[in-house]
């Protein structure tokens, strides 16, 4: 993770080059769509999608990691707790009942992000917290 120290405020990652980056992916990966670019990702049994968002001035990736069909657990989420991993702060998880599966949704400020591994970073890492909330879901815990 990089330190707040190490970051030069000319160093974010431009909202062009997200979208150029994203724009690439989608072509590599043959996924072209209408619209805004959106790339899927399968990383083990959980599907991301990826996108640019924005509200205002402020950018970020939206990230969306769907897990595997399950029988809703009696699950109730609860917030992160006090001091827990800042990561943790920026997500939801939610259940979607049309699809009858937890989805994990993860808005990266671009701020804190600096290149392309930064962005793929991002995305696995939220694939990795999104199978933590699982686990716990299954569990019947909180996962804080």
């Amino acid at each position: 993770m990089r330190r707040d120290e190490d970051k030069h405020p000319d160093d974010d990652f431009s909202v062009t080059a997200v979208q150029r980056l994203l724009q690439e992916m989608v072509e590599l990966s043959d996924q072209q769509t209408a619209g805004p670019p959106m790339i899927e990702l399968l990383i083990g049994d959980i599907l991301t999608r990826t996108a640019l968002a924005s509200g205002g001035a402020e950018h970020w990736l939206s990230i969306t990691a769907l897990l595997q069909t399950a029988e809703q657990p009696g699950y109730s989420p609860h917030p992160p707790a006090p001091g827990a991993d800042q990561r943790l702060m920026s997500i939801d998880f939610l259940w979607h009942a049309d699809e009858g599966r937890y989805i994990v949704v993860r808005k990266v400020p671009l701020q804190e992000l600096r290149d392309e591994r930064d962005v793929m970073d991002a995305i696995l890492a939220t694939a990795d917290m999104a199978r933590g909330y699982f686990a716990a879901a299954c569990a019947g815990q909180s996962p804080a």
